[in-house]
């Protein structure tokens, strides 16, 4: 097994539910003549599509959120899912609170918990 940073990808979803995975790049592409053709056949990934019968492009993030609002789920102001039902019990992001307005140069201070969640986010820690 090799380690290789994959590319990103879009998935093309057909109205009877296949979905073909793409490279962004690609996605793009299909895109573009997609606005220009929009009827006949084309050939994406070695299939033969109709075009007609594309529902579209999405994030697999996008289809992922799908999956969990079929399953009855719902996304809290915090992006947390719960089961229906469920009462959000999430905690509030620490900035909401109170006390953080009693700080003394509140902006520096929420700049430097700023450039600290950004390092995080790159490092894909959060």
């Amino acid at each position: 097994m090799t380690n290789e940073i994959s590319k990103k990808q879009k998935v093309l979803r057909m109205k009877s539910g296949v979905e073909i995975w793409i490279d962004d790049d690609k996605a793009e592409k299909v895109m573009s003549y997609l606005q220009q053709q929009k009827t006949g056949f084309g050939t994406i990934e070695d299939r033969l599509v109709n075009l007609v019968e594309i529902e579209g492009i999405f994030n697999p993030i996008d289809l992922e959120e799908l999956v969990y609002r079929k399953q009855g789920m719902w996304k809290c102001k915090h992006n947390n899912w719960h089961n229906k039902n469920e009462d959000c019990s999430c905690v509030r992001p620490r900035d909401t609170y109170k006390e953080v307005e009693k700080i003394p140069d509140r902006s520096k201070v929420m700049e430097a918990i700023d450039k600290e969640r950004e390092k995080l986010i790159k490092k894909k820690v959060i």
